[in-house]
């Protein structure tokens, strides 16, 4: 009988979004928001280059709609990484990541910014309340997660993570969101001196991975070497793939 009653509320649950504002009576409100938040898998895309292709754009639109409507969405862009690599943060920095939104149903004026680096911890907060998406951008990884550290943002991001809203990274984005950023030494790509050296410990944002972007045969033989120096699993992705996650499930796309 109580499983019966679970595929119900199950079904009752399904279909509609967190923030669609169907009325739901107390029971099944009760019963839903339990069932939902006893899954401990997050929603999630991490990427080597965004949303760079049709496939993954369509796997961020599908994430978006478990969330709410993407013409509702409230989109938070993180730029750090990519300042660091010399761009300035600014009004054109944000509209171009708008523009690569085109085609997604997301509308730009729901898309709001924040530079960790010249924030408060209070004012990045701030910046989260209301987020339904978080899209962490490419760039230098430790200036990345040294200020990331420094803000306290996987205190921040991780009530957020755990209410459905959607972790989006791109390169730097995706490898500080795995349990470790060590991954930012292993390619050397990217300076670490920009910023003083600090433990390198990830957002973690699906528990136990993490994830080496831009990956090709001439990586095979660095990862395979320095896999085994981790206690968990590194999952690779080469320029045209993502890995997502959600309540369904986790998959390699691409």
């Amino acid at each position: 009988a109580s499983l019966l009653v679970a595929l119900l509320v199950l079904t009752s649950c399904s279909g509609r979004t967190e923030r669609d504002g169907v009325e739901r009576n107390a029971l099944t409100s009760v019963t839903c928001d339990a069932l939902m938040s006893s899954s401990k898998r997050r929603r999630a895309i991490l990427t080597s280059n965004g949303l760079s292709n049709e496939g993954i754009r369509q796997e961020f639109v599908r994430l978006v709609k478990l969330r709410t409507d993407p013409g509702k969405a409230r989109v938070v862009y993180v730029p750090d990484a990519l300042v660091a690599d010399g761009y300035t943060f600014s009004k054109a920095l944000v509209d171009e990541f708008r523009r690569s939104l085109r085609g997604t149903g997301v509308v730009a004026s729901n898309v709001a910014s924040v530079e960790l680096a010249s924030s408060t911890k209070e004012e990045v907060q701030v910046a989260l309340e209301g987020a339904d998406v978080v899209y962490v951008e490419c760039g230098n990884t430790f200036f990345l997660h040294y200020h990331m550290v420094q803000k306290d943002f996987k205190a921040l991001l991780d009530p957020l993570l755990d209410q459905g809203v959607v972790y989006v990274g791109s390169s730097a984005g995706s490898i500080a969101a795995g349990k470790t950023a060590s991954i930012a030494t292993w390619k050397g790509w990217d300076d670490p001196t920009v910023v003083p050296k600090i433990p390198y410990e990830g957002l973690a944002v699906l528990g136990d991975k993490s994830f080496f972007p831009h990956y090709n045969p001439q990586w095979k033989s660095l990862v395979e070497s320095k896999r085994p120096t981790l206690d968990h699993e590194v999952i690779t992705l080469t320029d045209n793939q993502c890995y997502s996650s959600d309540e369904s499930g986790e998959r390699l796309r691409g």
